[in-house]
């Protein structure tokens, strides 16, 4: 006799928990970031202008936000910090079919879907698609680790922007409240994810 044992959790305890951690550690980055005056704005005009500019990634965040309604929303990304964050990426253009990101390759980098489509394929098989604005390689930009899926570019091709780690690690000293705000919106969206795949295991397609 064959058993099968389906493992689950609660999706909704996982969201929870997630935004309960890194609330707390935002208690912290507000009290720095009120001590060394790293919450502010400042600079030229034109440098303001430069970092207001609207980036693909804040209507993305707007819908995870929007799923979840976070109740302290001091506490988001805007389109402000977005281009503070992504103001010293790198971008290239992938041909549709093209690799992006290869599974196993080890990058401690935030990947964004900046123009087009990009297939997400799992021992050669597309199991998901993300279209313009998405986010990815938040897991191994955590933890370190081999990426989880090969990243391959969608039809008519795509456009990507990536920032490494260190280049946003010397922008966080500097900035605890941007630091704690980017790693809240990290632990949401691997929440989802998580919730997503169990939704998948769940109805047997994963």
């Amino acid at each position: 006799m064959k058993v099968h044992i389906v493992f689950s959790f609660d999706s909704a305890a996982v969201l929870r928990e997630a935004i309960s951690t890194i609330d707390a550690l935002h208690s912290g980055a507000r009290a720095a970031a009120a001590a060394s005056g790293a919450g502010g704005g400042g600079g030229s005009a034109a440098s303001v202008r430069q970092q207001q500019r609207s980036l693909r990634q804040a209507p993305v965040a707007a819908a995870l936000y929007g799923d979840l309604k976070p109740r302290d929303t001091t506490l988001l990304l805007n389109e402000f910090d977005w281009s503070m964050l992504f103001e010293s990426s790198e971008s290239f253009d992938a041909a549709s079919g093209e690799v992006v990101l290869n599974e196993g390759e080890q990058y401690r980098r935030v990947w964004q879907v900046s123009d087009g489509t990009v297939d997400v394929r799992v021992g050669g098989n597309v199991v998901a698609n993300m279209p313009s604005g998405s986010v990815f390689g938040e897991l191994t930009f955590l933890v370190g680790g081999g990426a989880s899926a090969t990243i391959t570019a969608g039809e008519g091709g795509c456009s990507i922007t990536f920032v490494e780690r260190n280049t946003l690690q010397t922008l966080f000293d500097s900035n605890p409240m941007l630091a704690g705000k980017f790693y809240k919106f990290l632990a949401l969206l691997l929440a989802k994810r998580l919730a997503e795949r169990e939704d998948m295991v769940m109805r047997g397609e994963a």
